[in-house]
């Protein structure tokens, strides 16, 4: 692990931008209102077609002493947006912000805290959910860190013990270079980078105290899910059967599991054309991988898979 010193670390926060503009003004605000003094704003416009950017100025002209930059880009995708701010950081430490979520103000603090304290290289926060346009997000944090081997940390992700988002996670600069979002994902990009993240590193730190504000609205990639971009998703994520191959019980656990989670969203938000297609394209290869997944609920879930696609709409969009 890298043995750091909080003083003078500076912390990057990068915020990637796409037509986001009723809600970019909390996130820099949030940004704003840190106790951590070392921060730095990286925001990147990615081709935003509304008043994004002018949007985070006036939030950023607030505040004289603020410390940030811009560039736009021609729109990209969010793991493009994201990677071009890591480029252009200058921070010891890397914070990728989603532009409609917010973070309490000592966060960056106590991240910084628990990483130097443990000598880890990525630093998680806990999430709360959040709705509604202007949110204050004032919540009071305890300083309760849990410190996980790198062993820990994939398992407790695989069985979503905790709750570990890209958004909510600092990394080193070196991590940030060396793990890349992959831009050809257009689905479950967070999801497939924190898993990379978490095998390239000898462990972390975790605030267990909700630091991040997660909002989910509608037309999200959650509420709205999109065919094509859950292929790009489907294909990168089998690569982890070979990346977990020396960590998990099975490795491939983890690809199987992202899949019947994308299946609950499609029973949710998606068509019945969509549900169907993904079962018989992706899922239903993967199901019996799933029979001995550590958790009994899955294990369930998985036999009832074998029935058929009908049936686990039917059961999944009650759930």
């Amino acid at each position: 692990m890298m043995i750091v010193s909080s003083s003078n670390q500076l912390v990057s926060v990068v915020v990637p931008m796409y037509n986001v503009a009723p809600y970019v003004a909390d996130a820099i605000e949030s940004i704003l209102d840190q106790t951590y003094p070392d921060v730095e704003i990286v925001i990147v416009d990615d081709g935003s077609e509304d008043s994004s950017l002018d949007e985070a100025k006036r939030a950023l002209s607030a505040c004289a002493k603020a410390r940030w930059r811009s560039v736009r880009q021609e729109n990209a995708g969010v793991s493009s947006a994201r990677n071009r701010g890591a480029r252009e950081a200058k921070g010891e430490w890397i914070l990728f912000l989603d532009p409609d979520d917010v973070l309490a103000p000592e966060t960056i603090e106590l991240l910084v805290r628990g990483a130097t304290k443990s000598g880890a290289e990525v630093a998680i926060s806990d999430f709360a959910m959040i709705d509604g346009i202007s949110i204050p997000y004032r919540r009071r944090l305890n300083e309760s860190f849990a410190v996980m081997t790198k062993d820990e940390a994939l398992r407790c992700h695989l069985l979503r013990a905790r709750n570990m988002v890209a958004p909510a996670t600092m990394v080193s600069s070196r991590l940030a270079s060396e793990v890349p979002f992959r831009e050809g994902c257009r689905y479950g990009e967070d999801v497939m980078w924190v898993w990379e993240v978490l095998s390239r590193t000898d462990g972390i730190v975790y605030l267990e105290s909700p630091g991040y504000g997660y909002r989910l609205r509608p037309g999200s990639t959650i509420t709205a899910p999109d065919s094509g971009r859950i292929e790009t998703g489907a294909s990168t994520f089998l690569l982890l059967d070979g990346l977990l191959a020396d960590y998990l019980g099975d490795a491939s656990w983890a690809a199987s599991r992202w899949m019947l989670g994308v299946m609950h969203v499609l029973a949710r938000y998606g068509s019945r054309e969509q549900f169907g297609w993904f079962y018989s394209t992706f899922y239903r290869s993967r199901i019996r991988s799933l029979l001995t997944f550590p958790q009994v609920r899955v294990r369930m879930l998985a036999a009832f898979s074998m029935l058929g696609s009908v049936p686990l709409r039917a059961v999944l969009g009650r759930l």
